[in-house]
């Protein structure tokens, strides 16, 4: 008898989903931003560098996958997206002001756990004996 773990494979699904919601939505936008710099893109705030990255993603996106994968290949098109990561990351490493996002990261990582384990000292305090 087989048995299927759905939970599993929701979960792992999910995982993909974030994976590749970043490559998708934020690397093409950025290195086409970055490449042409639309709207003065190198002299932008990181945040607003994102945000500019995301609204180029959205319309760049569909478009360049969409003609890769149906002139060329559909292994071409994930080339092509793979080298968009790449280019993405070298841009990274290339740009100081990119650990922003990281401090952050990690600032909102504290506040979290900060406010989980408030709840959980309060929470079972507040719960009937």
């Amino acid at each position: 008898m087989n048995i299927t773990n759905f939970m599993l494979e929701d979960a792992i699904g999910v995982f993909i989903g974030f994976i590749l919601f970043f490559l998708i939505m934020i690397c093409p936008g950025y290195v086409i931003g970055w490449i042409l710099n639309l709207f003065d893109f190198r002299e932008r705030r990181p945040f607003v560098r994102y945000l500019i990255a995301n609204l180029l993603s959205v319309a760049i996106s569909p478009i360049l996958f969409y003609l890769t994968y149906r002139i060329v290949s559909r292994t071409f098109t994930f080339v092509a997206m793979f080298g968009l990561l790449a280019a993405f990351v070298v841009i990274l490493l290339h740009r100081s002001d990119s650990l922003f996002f990281l401090r952050l990261g990690q600032h909102l990582i504290k506040v979290l756990y900060g406010e989980h384990a408030l709840l959980l000292a309060f929470g079972s305090s507040l719960r009937p004996s």
